[in-house]
């Protein structure tokens, strides 16, 4: 299923900031995945948590509201990528 899903796996796990940049890099040059395709998922992947650390940054000694809005952003971005994943029809059993 992975290997049929190489863009969504790419850009969940650079959406995860645990996942190691080097193992999705060698992950996607073993399956073969586009290198637009590549390029599209990285920058998808990177855009929240770039928002979300420099929002926070920004105001990491203000008050904790900062913190608040930035998990709800974060949170919302990724009901979002969920919704589209659903709607494309990609979690269901159709090959």
């Amino acid at each position: 299923m992975i290997k049929r899903h190489l863009f969504w796996t790419v850009l969940i796990g650079r959406i995860i900031p645990i996942f190691p940049a080097v193992v999705i890099n060698v992950y996607a040059g073993v399956f073969k995945l586009r290198f637009s395709v590549f390029i599209l998922a990285t920058f998808l992947g990177k855009i929240p948590a770039m928002l979300v650390f420099s929002y926070v940054g920004d105001g990491i000694w203000s008050s904790n509201e900062k913190w608040l809005q930035a998990i709800l952003i974060y949170s919302a971005f990724l009901l979002l990528l969920f919704i589209i994943y659903r709607n494309r029809g990609l979690l269901s059993n159709r090959k």
